[in-house]
C-alpha cells in the first residue's frame, strides 16, 4: 500500500516541501507571540511595529502555503486513490474465471467502494496528516530544548504515557475495524442479491422476509461500527487526557520559572505556544496510529487481491491460429469438493471445420464440457488439446481473442446501445457488423427501430425480449470471426422458426469449427452436424454422425427430448 505514496514523485515532493513549510510557520508563531508580549511588558513601540510588520508577512505566507498545500494534498490523494482502484479492478477483471468465482462480485464492489472510502479517510489522509504532525513535533521539540531545557524534559517524561496508549488498544481496534469492514461487505452482498432478485421477491410475496433479512445485516453493520467508534473513543480520550496533563504541567513549570525570574514572560508565552506544537501533534499522531491500526485488515484484504498468485507469462504459449483439431483425452472433473465427478473419462475429437452437436439430458455434463474448453476451470484430470497444445498452457487472452467465440446461454447486456453490445466497444468494419446482425436474425428487428442499432437496450437489456437478447449474444460471438465457435443452447429463448434459421446460419458458415450444446431434436437440423456427442451422467454414450447414433431415430430422440 505504501508504494502509492511514491508513484507520483512530483506530488510527493510538493507535499513534503509544503508540509515542512507549514510546520515551520506554525512554530514561528510562538516567537512572534513572544515578541508581542515582550513589547507590551517593556513598553517598546519600536519592537511592536517591527513585530506587526513581521506578523503581516507571516499571515501572507500562511495563506499561500496553506492554500497550496491543500490543493497539492487533494491532488495527491486523488492520484493515489485513482491508481489503487485501477490496480484492484485490473487484478479482478484479469482473474481466471474459476478464481473470480471463488469470491463474490458484490464483495469486490464493496472493496472498490466501501473499503477504498475507509482507506481514504483512515489511511491515506491520516498518513499525510501524520507527516505534517511529525514535522511540527520535531521542529517544536528542537525549539523548546533551545528555549528551556527543564520544560523540554518535563514534556518528554509525560509523553511516555501518550506513546504507550496505542499499544494498549492496538489489537482491539484492529479487530473491531475488521469486523466492521466484513459486515459492511456482507451487507453489500445481501443488498446486491435482493435487488438483483427483485422480480422473484415480488412474485413470491416475500418482501417482509427480505426486509427482515436486510435489517438483520444492517443492524450488524451499525453494531460493529458503534463498537469500533467506542474503542477508538476510549483510546483517543485517554490520549487527550494525558495531552492536557502534559500541557498544564509544562504551563505550571513555565509559570514557576517566570516567578523565579529564570524565564522571561515572552519566552514563557513562546514555550506555551510551542507546547501546543508538541502536545497536539503527539495526540494527533497517536489518534491516527489507532486509526491506521484499524485499517490493517482492510489492507490485507486488498493485498490478497493484488498479490493473487498467477502463472508467470513464460509458462504460457502464444497461439493465434487453429489448424488441426480439438481433442479431449480422458477428461474427468468435479466441482468443488464433490465426491461424485461431473465428467468421467471423457474422450472425443473435433476436427477443424466440423460442426459438432453436444446433446443429452439436463444435468448430464454438457455445459461442463464447454466450460473446461473455455478454461473456466483448470483442475481437471486428463488433457484438452488444441492443435496438440494443452489449453492450460495457452494464454487465456489468445484463447478468447484469436481462437474461440462463445454464445452464452445467460446473456448479459451492458446499459448502452445494441451496437455496443454486439461489438463490446471494439472497432469493426460496418460490413462485418452488418453480416453479424444478418446471421443472428437481428436485421429485421433493428430496421424497425427509430435509432436502428444505436437504440439503448436499458439496464441488463430490460428494453429487449429474451429472444432479442439471445440474438445479440449470437451476433456478439459471430462478429469476432474466430475459427472456433462454442455455444450453450444458443436458440433456447427463440421461437422454432427463428431458432431453426439461426442454427442453419451457424452450420452454413464455411470453415467454422462449432461445438453446439442443443436441445433441438429436429432430425432436419441434427443431420446437418458432422458429429453428434451424446452425453449422459457425465459420460459419453455415443459419438458419431446422425445415422450412426440414432437407430432407430425415434427411440434416441425421445430420450434426448
Amino acid at each position: 500500500m505504501k508504494k502509492y505514496f511514491f508513484k507520483n514523485k512530483l506530488l510527493f515532493t510538493g507535499n513534503i516541501i509544503l508540509t515542512l513549510a507549514e510546520s515551520i510557520l506554525s512554530v514561528m508563531l510562538a516567537f512572534i507571540l513572544a515578541n508581542f508580549v515582550d513589547a507590551a511588558v517593556e513598553y517598546d513601540m519600536a519592537l511592536l511595529y517591527k513585530t506587526c510588520i513581521i506578523f503581516s508577512l507571516y499571515l501572507i505566507s500562511v495563506l499561500i502555503v496553506w492554500y497550496s498545500l491543500r490543493i497539492v494534498r487533494a491532488s495527491y490523494i486523488r492520484q493515489m486513490l485513482f491508481d489503487l482502484k485501477n490496480d484492484i479492478f485490473s487484478k479482478v477483471i484479469n482473474k481466471e474465471i474459476d478464481q473470480f468465482q471463488k469470491g463474490n462480485s458484490a464483495s469486490y464492489i464493496s472493496t472498490l467502494n466501501n473499503d477504498i472510502t475507509i482507506l481514504e479517510q483512515d489511511y491515506f489522509k491520516n498518513i499525510l496528516t501524520m507527516v505534517a504532525l511529525i514535522f511540527s513535533f520535531i521542529i517544536a521539540t528542537v525549539a523548546i530544548f533551545k528555549l528551556n531545557f527543564f520544560i523540554a524534559v518535563g514534556v518528554f517524561v509525560i509523553s511516555i504515557f501518550l506513546v504507550a496508549i496505542p499499544y494498549l488498544f492496538r489489537e482491539k481496534i484492529s479487530r473491531a475495524k475488521r469486523e466492521f469492514s466484513d459486515s459492511l461487505s456482507d451487507l453489500t452482498v445481501q443488498t446486491n442479491e435482493i435487488l438483483s432478485g427483485f422480480e422473484v421477491v415480488k412474485s413470491f410475496n416475500v418482501e417482509k422476509l427480505v426486509d427482515e433479512q436486510y435489517k438483520k445485516y444492517n443492524k450488524k453493520v451499525e453494531d460493529n461500527r458503534f463498537f469500533f467508534e467506542k474503542m477508538l473513543a476510549l483510546a483517543n480520550s485517554l490520549t487527550e487526557f494525558f495531552g492536557y496533563l502534559m500541557f498544564f504541567a509544562s504551563l505550571g513549570l513555565g509559570a514557576y520559572l517566570v516567578i523565579k525570574r529564570i524565564l522571561e514572560p515572552g519566552l514563557m508565552i513562546a514555550a506555551v505556544q510551542l507546547m501546543n506544537n508538541i502536545v497536539n501533534p503527539m495526540i494527533g499522531i497517536i489518534e491516527r496510529v489507532n486509526a491506521l491500526k484499524g485499517t490493517e485488515s482492510i489492507q490485507k484484504k486488498i493485498m490478497d487481491i493484488m498479490e493473487d498468485k498467477e502463472q508467470q507469462e513464460g509458462e504460457f504459449i502464444s497461439k493465434t491460429d487453429f489448424n488441426d483439431a480439438i481433442v479431449f483425452e480422458n477428461v474427468s472433473f468435479s466441482y468443488g469438493k464433490r465426491e461424485e465427478p461431473t465428467l468421467k473419462n471423457i474422450s472425443f475429437t473435433v476436427k477443424k471445420g466440423e460442426k459438432c452437436a453436444i446433446i443429452g439430458p439436463n444435468g448430464s455434463g454438457k455445459s461442463t464440457i464447454v466450460k473446461l474448453l473455455l478454461k473456466y476451470y483448470n483442475n481437471f484430470e486428463g488433457r484438452i488439446l488444441i492443435d496438440g497444445i494443452d489449453i492450460r498452457n495457452i494464454k487465456t487472452e489468445d484463447l478468447y481473442n484469436n481462437l474461440i467465440s462463445v454464445i452464452h446461454q445467460n446473456v448479459f447486456m451492458f446499459d448502452t446501445s445494441i451496437k455496443n453490445n454486439i461489438t463490446l466497444f471494439k472497432e469493426y468494419d460496418e460490413k462485418v457488423i452488418e453480416r453479424a446482425i444478418s446471421l443472428s436474425g437481428l436485421k429485421e428487428f433493428i430496421e424497425k427501430l427509430p435509432d436502428k442499432e444505436n437504440t439503448e437496450v436499458g439496464e441488463k437489456g430490460s428494453n429487449l425480449s429474451g429472444g432479442e437478447r439471445q440474438r445479440i449474444s449470437i451476433a456478439r460471438a459471430l462478429i469476432k470471426g474466430t475459427p472456433i465457435l462454442v455455444s450453450d443452447e444458443p436458440t433456447s429463448s427463440l421461437d422454432k422458426k427463428t431458432a431453426l434459421s439461426i442454427e442453419n446460419s451457424i452450420l452454413s458458415i464455411e470453415g467454422l469449427t462449432a461445438l453446439v450444446i442443443t436441445h433441438n431434436t429436429s432430425e432436419e437440423v441434427l443431420k446437418k452436424y458432422d458429429k453428434i456427442i451424446f452425453v449422459e451422467d457425465g459420460e459419453i454414450v455415443k459419438v458419431g454422425a446422425f445415422d450412426e447414433i440414432f437407430t432407430p431415430a425415434s427411440v434416441v430422440l425421445s430420450v434426448v427430448g
